[in-house]
């Protein structure tokens, strides 16, 4: 793809993290974005003078935005927001994007119109541990609620699906929905991605190494203290956690309502009975 073209991604890059950890990730991203002529958006709300300083002289493939009064839903809808293509990629600050030695560039100028993403080949890491994991799968199935059942039998504990490039319209108005949602900073995820899917396939790219970092989330004591925080942080009691999956499925059914889903009615009542059954047994 040459530069006259215009580009198909945007890869989002909500960044909170001082510069001494995010600088690594943040440039694998704009390298990765210059051979692909693809464009990056790091919306920046640690306040860090040195980071801002440091990223003040960015290419032109890269959009960099700084407040620090931003909250984390509100910083990855200011990614969207400034983000022009048709696909977007999210990305951590503390996660590495590469390009896959011998393999072509995933060409998007030829996904259909029942494809709602496309996922890297994404590889699950620990700090001093290295690659726990890789995940390459597809999403396949031909109804919304057949693709609900399909992730969950593959996704092995891990939602990463999330890693992958959505269109951007899709993703920007179920974000919309959940700014100012007392506890999305910490459990948006699940319920934004079966809502993703129920909008098309999921097409692999194995072109694209994306490296995600487990952090706090690789053992059970810290997955137990972040959930706490997160229900404590939006003011509720921690009896509230029993209540995590009725949450996760209250969700799912305002997403079921958006405009930009591409359903029939009672397609979208089935995806719905799906989610019921994942969150709700």
């Amino acid at each position: 793809m040459t530069s006259s073209q215009a580009s198909p991604v945007t890869i989002c890059i909500p960044s909170n993290r001082p510069l001494a950890l995010a600088k690594a990730p943040l440039e694998s991203a704009i390298r990765f974005a210059a051979d692909r002529n693809y464009r990056v958006v790091i919306a920046d709300n640690s306040g860090e003078g040195a980071k801002l300083a440091y990223f003040s002289n960015l290419p032109a493939h890269v959009v960099y935005l700084f407040d620090e009064r931003r909250k984390p839903v509100a910083n990855l809808l200011a990614c969207l927001e400034a983000a022009e293509t048709e696909f977007v990629l999210p990305m951590g600050d503390d996660d590495f994007i590469e390009a896959i030695e011998g393999e072509i560039a995933f060409d998007f100028s030829a996904i259909g119109s029942d494809v709602a993403g496309v996922r890297p080949m994404l590889e699950v890491f620990a700090v001093g541990e290295g690659v726990l994991r890789q995940h390459s799968f597809a999403i396949e199935a031909e109804s919304a609620a057949d693709r609900t059942y399909e992730y969950r039998q593959k996704l092995a504990g891990d939602n990463t699906l999330y890693y992958s490039y959505f269109r951007r319209d899709d993703f920007r108005e179920i974000l919309t929905l959940l700014e100012g949602h007392p506890i999305a900073t910490g459990d948006m995820d699940w319920a934004l991605v079966y809502a993703l899917i129920a909008n098309g396939k999921v097409l692999a790219d194995p072109s694209t190494r994306f490296r995600y970092d487990i952090g706090k989330w690789r053992w059970t004591e810290g997955i137990e203290a972040s959930i706490e925080a997160i229900y404590q942080t939006a003011g509720l009691p921690r009896e509230a956690i029993a209540f995590e999956h009725l949450f996760r499925f209250l969700d799912s059914y305002v997403f079921a309502f958006r405009r930009t889903l591409r359903l029939s009615e009672i397609d979208r009542i089935k995806s719905l009975y799906a989610v019921a059954v994942i969150f709700l047994g």
